[in-house]
């Protein structure tokens, strides 16, 4: 019974979300189509800090604090949700962070970095994309923020 209802409502989310995707905040429409923002555009998603900066090569995991505006008010799973996505210098793909959804609000996103991600010296660059409930394309996506790895 709880499967089919959760699958009942994730039919439902789907089909409002691709019915109302264009109007989405953080998607830009022109010339026939969307695209996510930024860079080029404006988004509702803003980080204005991060706490802290930055840490020392070879640190233990540790956990971030992102502030900022436009994050979902109480973040969860099946609804709006925020993911912070880690890019570093010399990793191009990036990996996304565990997201601390308990200690994560409108203004402030916390996440754990493992110390994987802080071995090496040098920039690494940390956003904020916005996702509703199993979409697999952000609705919404911040600035990126410098996070430096030091000696």
């Amino acid at each position: 019974m709880n499967s089919a209802r959760a699958c009942l409502i994730f039919l439902i989310l789907s089909l409002t979300v691709g019915c109302s995707s264009s109007s989405m905040p953080g998607t830009q429409t022109g010339n026939g189509g969307s695209s996510n923002l930024p860079p080029g555009g404006a988004s509702s998603v803003v980080i204005s800090s991060i706490l802290p900066a930055s840490v020392a090569a070879g640190s233990p995991a540790f956990t971030i604090t992102i502030v900022g505006k436009g994050f979902p008010t109480e973040p969860v799973d099946f609804e709006d949700h925020p993911a912070v996505f880690w890019t570093a210098s010399e990793h191009h793909n990036g990996a996304y962070l565990s997201v601390d959804n308990g200690q994560s609000d409108a203004t402030h996103v916390t996440a754990t970095v493992p110390a994987s991600l802080v071995q090496n010296v040098g920039p690494s660059q940390v956003q904020v994309q916005i996702f509703f409930f199993a979409d697999d394309t952000p609705k919404a996506v911040s600035n990126s923020i410098k996070f430096v790895v030091t000696n």
